[in-house]
């Protein structure tokens, strides 16, 4: 078992991840689910004899090219741990790392854990600036967009490309602090500019998560992405990239669910 953790978090020791994994393998069907979509779960975990809890997200590749992933370091866990950490690094409100292991033998078919500090109760962001929205609290609406811009910069900063960035994988807490989840997709490279392919993804799917939430203010969106552009200034390729994939996420909707949000970018 493999267990790390960052210099500025308590130690969290290889003894207290067995026993909270050991915990977990005999009341798993009563465990405190906080998501469970596809291969992964989320898991709040009392810590046995310590007091407080954690949060537990687990994934299951039981196959051969998980093995693989897992042997090589590049399988999801192994990026979330390193992504989280940097992040954190570069002031990036993520959850805090605790630690990563092999879960020997398997819990309900999961295969690797990743342990985090459990951030309490929260509220989705989507909701939370809704909310702001609709009860007129403008100045308040425009500083969490703001924040959410700012928390993207550090992210360019630290040089993390996250082609699944944006508002939908940030939650909120009491305070009002947004905090970044699902890190397991960003990628670490010399120079953001450098890739306008996966830099124009990123901005393409935060801006199109961001039209979901505040939509039908099509004018809302022009102004956010205004801002962004102005505090990141990418590449000229990158932007392209960004509204192609964002207006995808429109046609989408469209034909889905017949909504039809055309977005006005500043760079059209």
């Amino acid at each position: 078992m493999e267990i790390s953790h960052p210099p500025s978090l308590a130690p969290f020791t290889g003894p207290q991840a067995r026993l909270c994994l050991e915990a977990l393998r005999g009341s798993y069907d009563e465990a405190d689910v906080i998501s469970k979509r596809e291969n992964r779960i989320v898991i709040r975990m009392p810590l046995p004899k310590a007091g407080g809890s954690i949060v537990i997200k687990m994934w299951s590749r039981s196959d051969l090219n998980g093995g693989v992933r897992r042997l090589l370091h590049i399988a999801a866990c192994n990026y979330e741990w390193r992504n989280l950490v940097r992040m954190r690094s570069f002031g990036v409100a993520v959850p805090g790392p605790l630690g990563f292991c092999r879960v020997t033998p398997s819990i309900a078919g999961y295969t690797d854990a990743l342990f985090m500090e459990d951030l309490g109760p929260c509220i989705l962001a989507t909701e939370y600036l809704k909310d702001l929205i609709q009860t007129g609290q403008e100045q308040q609406a425009t500083a969490f967009e703001n924040a959410q811009i700012e928390m993207t910069a550090k992210m360019i900063e630290a040089g993390m490309l996250d082609v699944d960035h944006g508002i939908h994988n940030i939650v909120v807490q009491p305070s009002g602090r947004p905090v970044k989840l699902d890190v397991e997709l960003g990628r670490r490279v010399v120079w953001p500019a450098l890739f306008p392919a996966m830099y124009g993804q990123m901005l393409g799917r935060m801006l199109g998560m961001y039209a979901f939430t505040v939509q039908p203010d099509v004018d809302r969106v022009t102004r956010f992405a205004e801002r962004l552009i102005g505090r990141l200034n990418p590449p000229a390729e990158a932007l392209r990239r960004a509204g192609m994939r964002a207006r995808g996420m429109m046609h989408r909707q469209l034909q889905d669910t017949g909504i039809d949000t055309r977005l006005v970018l500043p760079w059209d």
